[in-house]
């Protein structure tokens, strides 16, 4: 994309006029009907040129369609709408094809032909030592642990699927921070974000009240959509738990969570009270909707995310206050019991810390319960960890769990699974990319001032929030949420990269506000 602040996917600058392609259609229609009395060789060879000037047209108006930031909400609307592990598309590979992943494919291609035609140059907001260190290290995981996983031609699939799904959160970092060149692009995009996050929450609201999820059937109203098992049936205090289009509740709540601040954010931007409002009333449709995951994850996402605001925002959150107190009762009306069953979370029989440590030796095992085989496995590989997508304990692990064979562990834990998988340079890489992105937002939030101020505290609070949730749950595993975060992060610092620059480049995205 060129310099322009609406310029076409790809890079080339300038606009359409905003009339010619209405001119040219009339003119086709009229050159239609003066051939209408001259018979029907007239007509044929007026239906002709009706049809290339409607080609001509049609080109016109894609150039104002075909943007970085349409381009990118896009991808957004994909992985919101489309359940990922859930539908993929009707083609014969030895792989799913899913549609997130050709849509990231699609912007890399038009990303590198307008590097090669020198319109724009790959970036990644000042963290390229980050994002550098991060693929280095899963690559270099994999080449060393390649003997252990090619024994397993199972175990070598997930390895290689493991790797893939990795490597696309820091190709999305990059298109990110490559392609959009203003403020008005970048909130142009976060509106994506939030309109499609608010979409899915008031869907999952509606699964709450009726029990239907409408992301399982997209397969019967459109072409292209070839339905894979998933398992969207999770019970939790008698009451069944909303996934939406998500792979799991709580990825749901989280990446619905993630939105928030960022539609607060909108409020501050919008030209009138009547929209400010309205970004507000979706900022609580987002939080009610993940609340009704009836998920802890969120709940303490949320409660990083408020310490955080108040830090940041202070004198905000204090305006605010009828809103945060009034989401409880909307929770309650709109997804009755979610309240009751979150309290029983908190406070299950036999005490929380007791429920944490329970299961030992099952897939599902609790949280804490998983911290020592976990030392123990890392203690293997310390440095560079057992390898993406391997399974844990293996046979010869059974002094874990003496007495029984042990499965899988799934570790609800993103740190002790970074910990075991990638090894102390992994997960030194992962929480420099995650919660140290988050600091430094948070820490240049302070530093600045206006719109880009803002946006970088909305964004830091998210990826703070996130930082927090990952202790809960494989964060990597779920696409859905961990893609968001990525593109959160960094709009976050293309913002502040984009601060930085000449007075002309950002002034007038600046004035300009959110519609």
């Amino acid at each position: 994309m060129g310099a322009l602040e609406h310029g076409p996917l790809g890079g080339a600058p300038g606009s359409p006029k905003r009339d010619l392609p209405t001119t040219l259609i009339l003119l086709a229609l009229a050159l239609v009907g003066v051939a209408i009395p001259f018979g029907p060789r007239a007509i044929g060879m007026s239906l002709a040129a009706f049809a290339l000037l409607l080609i001509v047209a049609l080109g016109e108006r894609t150039r104002v369609l075909l943007t970085w930031p349409n381009g990118l909400g896009a991808l957004l609307i994909v992985v919101w709408f489309i359940p990922i592990k859930g539908y993929a598309l009707p083609v014969d590979l030895p792989f799913q094809l899913e549609h997130y992943r050709v849509t990231i494919l699609l912007l890399l291609f038009a990303l590198c032909a307008a590097v090669l035609s020198h319109r724009l140059s790959f970036g990644l907001a000042g963290r390229g030592r980050v994002v550098g260190a991060l693929a280095a290290i899963a690559l270099v995981t994999q080449l060393v642990n390649l003997d252990s996983i090619d024994t397993n031609t199972r175990v070598s699939g997930t390895a290689l699927k493991a790797l893939s799904y990795f490597l696309a959160y820091l190709i999305v970092y990059l298109i990110v921070c490559s392609v959009l060149t203003s403020l008005s692009e970048i909130d142009r995009t976060i509106r994506f974000l939030v309109v499609g996050g608010a979409i899915v929450a008031a869907a999952s609201l509606y699964e709450a009240r009726f029990g239907f999820n409408a992301f399982d059937h997209l397969h019967e109203w459109f072409p292209g959509f070839e339905r894979q098992a998933r398992e969207v049936l999770e019970l939790r205090s008698g009451r069944v738990r909303v996934i939406a289009s998500a792979q799991h509740p709580i990825a749901l709540g989280v990446a619905l969570t993630l939105a928030v601040p960022l539609a607060f954010y909108l409020a501050t931007r919008a030209r009138s009270v009547n929209r400010s409002r309205a970004w507000v009333a979706t900022a609580c449709l987002l939080a009610v909707g993940a609340a009704a995951t009836i998920s802890r994850t969120t709940v303490a996402m949320g409660v990083v995310m408020l310490i955080a605001a108040i830090y940041l925002r202070r004198e905000q959150i204090v305006r605010y206050w009828p809103v945060l107190l009034l989401v409880p009762f909307v929770v309650h009306f709109a997804a009755p019991g979610a309240l009751g069953g979150l309290y029983k979370q908190f406070v299950p029989k036999g005490g929380l810390i007791s429920d944490l440590n329970g299961r030992a030796g099952q897939g599902g095992s609790g949280r804490l319960a998983d911290v020592d085989p976990a030392l123990r496995l890392w203690e293997r590989a310390p440095l560079f960890g057992q390898g993406l997508g391997n399974e844990f304990p293996t046979t010869e692990d059974s002094s874990f769990f003496p007495g029984k064979a042990p499965p899988p562990i799934i570790f609800d834990d993103q740190y002790l699974d970074t910990l075991v998988k990638m090894g102390a340079l992994g997960i030194a890489a992962v929480v420099a990319f995650f919660l140290g992105g988050a600091i430094g937002l948070i820490r240049r939030a302070r530093s600045m001032i206006g719109p880009h101020s803002d946006l970088a505290a909305a964004c830091g609070i998210s990826a703070a929030g996130f930082s927090a949730a990952m202790l809960f749950f494989d964060a990597f595993a779920f696409v859905q949420a961990t893609l968001v975060c990525v593109v959160v992060i960094a709009l976050g610092y293309r913002v502040v990269e984009l601060s930085k620059g000449s007075e002309a480049q950002v002034s007038a995205p600046i004035r300009g506000g959110v519609s």
